[in-house]
């Protein structure tokens, strides 16, 4: 398995099922990958799910990708669930699979603050005001 992470660097982790045991991976560099430990499944041909746990904050999964699949095997990624499913012949005798995991970091938007405005009528106020000070401003001038 590998981590990228885009945008940034953190420490990942991960799960799964069919003897993939738990481990965490850190990025060190933005956009490169770091490979994780290499493990050996419990049993060959079996249906096995691999997940990444919540990632740090700001990061959101964004494609796993699987090579080295068993003939004829799939691997199902689901990216809402941090999750690939690997059917048994994905996992059959003597695959070697290698998924990568990529994450991209969104910086958080600073917040929104309202726009202060004016009623209707406030407007309507507003611009009568103008009109006289206008009004008597041209008033002067002429005197």
């Amino acid at each position: 398995m590998t981590k990228v992470s885009n945008g940034g660097v953190g420490t990942f982790s991960f799960t799964g099922s069919n003897g993939f045991a738990p481990q965490n991976i850190t990025t060190v560099t933005a956009g490169v990958g770091v490979p994780g430990t290499t493990q050996t499944l419990t049993a060959a041909g079996v249906l096995t799910t691999i997940t990444e746990s919540a990632p740090p904050a700001g990061y959101t999964l964004a494609s796993i990708a699987c090579t080295g699949l068993g003939t004829d095997g799939t691997a199902t990624p689901v990216i809402g669930t941090r999750s690939v499913t690997l059917d048994a012949a994905a996992t059959a005798a003597g695959a070697a699979v290698a998924c990568t995991f990529n994450n991209t970091f969104n910086a958080p938007l600073p917040p929104v603050t309202a726009i202060p405005t004016l009623s209707e009528w406030a407007m309507i106020v507003l611009a009568a005001l103008m009109a006289i000070t206008g009004f008597v401003a041209m008033r002067r001038k002429e005197r």
